[in-house]
């Protein structure tokens, strides 16, 4: 059987990129918009726009927010960070390599920042790096009590092992358990976003959506391409009782029947 890898990147760049499921069906209207000039916004205005400008798909919004704020307060690792994820969301590997060190300056043992470069690493197939890169973001993140980064690094790594030109199907299913097993209940319970939507930073929970549905697709192909398709078939099953709109799964789930 031909290989089902190559589901695609970690954290929302289906969302993001393709209109994915969880954004063409959970996209509700959100908060109003803050004013966000450099005099008036506060720090958590410019966190709370970023992440309503992300979720909304006005990326380069994001940036000019993440830039203009980081040029008075240079030493933000985590605002560092969330510019290096939408430089990789704005297809920008290098910008998002970039600003991932600079956190890593600031913050040797940062999770999202080892995260971010990790991916950059990724999407330029720089393998071996970027799994040592993953390996150490998961340890620190977990050394921190950091269950929304383990959970991320955790799909990055599974998604790693499918893709690169050596895959390993039974590692991939391994990081896809141990993404899964931090899933919120709301999402395992088929709400999804939707509550998540409504609060003031709906990109994280749209970031969880993404992640869940990686890793579902991720351990799904594993399966198939070890030739168990049986338990390929109950991985996808599932995730469509929970959400039957994700047409990702239902194309996946075809090829197997």
């Amino acid at each position: 059987m031909a290989r089902l890898a190559k589901i695609g990147h970690i954290f929302v760049g289906h969302l993001i990129n393709s209109g994915a499921f969880m954004r063409a069906r959970f996209a509700l209207a959100l908060l109003t918009s803050l004013a966000t000039s450099a005099f008036a916004a506060t720090r958590e205005d410019i966190l709370n726009e970023g992440q309503r400008a992300l979720s909304e798909n006005k990326i380069p919004h994001a940036l000019t927010l993440y830039e203009d704020y980081l040029k008075a307060n240079p030493k933000d690792v985590e605002v560092l960070c969330l510019l290096a994820m939408s430089q990789g969301f704005a297809g920008n590997p290098a910008g998002q390599e970039a600003y991932s060190r600079k956190a890593l300056a600031l913050d040797l043992h940062a999770p999202d920042a080892l995260a971010n470069l990790g991916n950059a690493l990724s999407t330029q197939e720089k393998w071996e790096e970027a799994e040592r890169t993953y390996l150490d973001g998961y340890a620190q993140a977990k050394d921190r009590r950091d269950a929304s980064s383990m959970r991320n690094i955790a799909c990055a790594l599974s998604n790693l092992y499918l893709m690169r030109p050596n895959p390993n199907d039974h590692e991939a299913i391994r990081w896809a358990d141990l993404c899964l097993a931090r899933i919120s209940q709301s999402v395992l319970s088929g709400q999804g976003a939707f509550i998540g939507l409504h609060t003031v930073r709906p990109m994280e929970a749209m970031l969880e959506m993404a992640t869940y549905s990686a890793a579902t697709l991720n351990k799904a192909g594993a399966y198939g391409n070890l030739g168990e398709t049986q338990k390929a078939k109950d991985v996808l099953e599932a995730h469509l009782k929970r959400y039957p709109q994700d047409p990702r799964a239902q194309d996946l789930l075809a090829r197997f029947s």
